[in-house]
């Protein structure tokens, strides 16, 4: 499930939802500042949405990632690999309340409860 623009993309289960978030970005026409996501988008095709929409990406990344562009490299900084730094410096946590991730962790529980409300689950 996908909350874009106010509303609601439904993704079948046997879809990976990081693989149809450049789909649902796309009918937004508004300027996005931030895709707030769980670490089924924690993939680059979802990063290059988000950033070509000039947004900021928000994605717990998985745990066993590694910083892919180090620092003293020419290219254009990665955002994942800045979180990868931020979770390295101050902790996981911190980066959840620092980022608002927890905050799509509170909306993601809120829209779980719906479902069961509604009998979708």
């Amino acid at each position: 499930v996908h909350h874009v623009g106010g509303g609601v993309v439904h993704t079948p289960n046997s879809n990976n939802d990081g693989t149809t978030l450049d789909a649902a970005l796309k009918p937004v026409e508004d300027a996005i500042r931030q895709v707030s996501a769980d670490g089924a988008y924690d993939q680059q095709p979802c990063y290059d949405a988000i950033t070509c929409r000039e947004a900021e990406p928000v994605v717990p990344p998985c745990k066993t990632v590694v910083i892919h562009q180090h620092g003293n490299g020419t290219a254009p900084p990665r955002p994942r690999d800045g979180t990868l730094r931020y979770i390295r410096k101050y902790g996981r946590k911190l980066w959840k309340r620092d980022s608002g991730s927890h905050c799509r962790s509170i909306a993601d529980t809120m829209m779980f409860q719906l479902r069961v409300i509604g009998g979708e689950c």
